[in-house]
């Protein structure tokens, strides 16, 4: 039987048996039905047979009689004996087993089986497994969802944009039926196909049901996520109502999905040195047309995802520039500002000696670069990137709740002082939590006579302390 790309059935499929006699082929020992796992093909009334099986059972047990048996053993048993798995994988003489095999146990195992992404011919489902093998969100745990209580203190009560779950209800829809795809070797990437195709007719309907025909709910998730992402980037920001309710019904997924957003629209950021105010109106109208999609459903959750795009535009904009200045403190609104003492607060941190000067010179610095203006039309623009910025306040604690919080850079959260002074200060501290060198300079000012500030060392301490014992564990 040949390799069946995406899309092109096999011929005659409701006759489709599959033959694994190969009586070259030694037996694995995990093939053999000794198990629950493999025991479960028997009770799906599959007997083995002479033609099913993968080679001459040895006299005290039972091969694995099939396909799905088969894909159940290599599955289970990857993360044991990945290397008996890799082994009767490599000689498969038949290429359409030897793809459903490695589809199966990378589907279920994304991260821990990427090598074998690497045994499939160069072809489109090769490629797909390349690309769902490096798609973090599907084993990072989402970022910290939003309490659906009014917080004490102003802003967000948590780090990720997770909707409250009334905007994520259900869509009553039956799965679609897609023939081809029921006879594709890859037919999640079938499926996936199918989805973004549908998304040219705006009907949120159509995709939703196409991906109700994936079996597995994080492949029907991720089905969603995909088609949200394929309309931002061919419908830029216009498309971001579609997307964004796509988003919506993407399960686990969603805050992962609306991140991901605003960075594949390509919404033109200028740098932050530019001197025009014109350079930066398609960004304000983006961020207009994202706070108008929320603001009808959840006016306190568009807040948040307005937060989040105001972050992630300024440090675009900052990463452009050559060294930080104050610019755009003059031609944006006042809203965006404590985004802009962030931004700077970072960079000057991040070019600071070792040791670290103390906070009253890093304050000094900060202003300077705020006062700073370079007024340079930069002709180059690099592509927008996800931020990669550690996250050390995701959700509240007990007694986090009182204290004002914005969206700090993007992925994390800080608090936030009405005074921008004290508020500049706050950015030094963030910033130096974010340092290599920046333990023993926040231990220094654990008793500082600022209750804002004392809290603020002490929970990125704390948040340090936490996911160091996670990554010692």
């Amino acid at each position: 039987m040949r390799l069946q790309e995406l899309g092109a059935p096999m011929t005659r499929p409701h006759r489709i048996r599959w033959s694994f006699s190969r009586p070259e082929l030694p037996i694995a020992p995990w093939l053999t039905c000794t198990s629950a796992i493999c025991s479960g093909c028997h009770q799906e009334g599959l007997q083995p047979t002479k033609e099913r099986s993968l080679a001459a059972a040895p006299p005290s047990a039972e091969t694995c009689p099939d396909l799905s048996c088969q894909k159940r053993r290599a599955i289970a048993h990857w993360s044991d004996r990945a290397e008996d798995v890799r082994a009767f994988l490599e000689p498969q003489p038949d290429p359409t087993i030897h793809t459903a095999l490695i589809l199966a146990v990378t589907e279920a195992k994304p991260q821990e089986a990427a090598e074998l992404c690497g045994l499939l011919p160069e072809s489109r489902t090769k490629n797909r497994c390349r690309r769902r093998s490096a798609r973090m969100h599907l084993w990072t745990p989402a970022p910290g969802n939003q309490p659906a209580a009014k917080r004490g203190g102003g802003g967000p009560g948590a780090s990720g944009l997770t909707p409250p779950s009334s905007l994520r209800t259900a869509i009553e829809r039956a799965p679609a039926l897609l023939a081809d795809c029921e006879v594709a070797v890859d037919r999640t990437g079938c499926v996936f196909q199918r989805a973004q195709a549908s998304t040219g007719n705006g009907d949120i309907n159509e995709t939703y049901s196409i991906c109700l025909g994936l079996e597995a709910e994080t492949w029907r998730d991720e089905c969603l996520f995909v088609a949200a992402e394929h309309v931002a980037r061919h419908q830029g920001i216009e498309g971001y109502s579609f997307a964004a309710t796509l988003c919506q019904h993407s399960g686990e997924f969603c805050s992962w999905c609306l991140i991901h957003l605003p960075v594949l629209t390509n919404t033109p950021i200028p740098p932050s040195t530019t001197p025009s105010s014109a350079d930066w109106q398609p960004m304000l109208a983006a961020a207009a047309n994202i706070h108008s999609h929320w603001a009808a459903q959840d006016p306190r959750f568009a807040e948040v995802v307005l937060q989040r795009f105001h972050a992630w535009a300024i440090f675009q904009a900052y990463s452009q520039a050559d060294a930080p200045s104050g610019d755009p403190l003059d031609l944006l609104p006042e809203a965006l500002h404590p985004h802009i003492r962030a931004e700077v607060a970072a960079h000057v941190v991040a070019a600071a000696p070792v040791p670290l000067p103390d906070l009253e010179s890093l304050a000094t610095q900060v202003k300077s670069a705020l006062e700073r203006r370079d007024e340079v039309r930069e002709t180059t623009r690099k592509a927008p990137k996800f931020l990669e910025i550690v996250d050390h306040w995701p959700a509240d604690r007990e007694q986090d709740g009182s204290i004002d919080a914005l969206i700090y850079r993007g992925p994390s959260r800080r608090a936030l002082a009405q005074d921008p002074q004290r508020d500049l200060q706050l950015c030094i501290v963030e910033a130096v939590g974010r340092n290599p060198a920046g333990r023993q300079w926040l231990e220094g000012y654990a008793n500082h006579s600022d209750a804002l500030i004392r809290w603020t060392v002490e929970r990125i301490l704390a948040s340090q302390d936490a996911k160091l014992k996670s990554a010692e564990r």
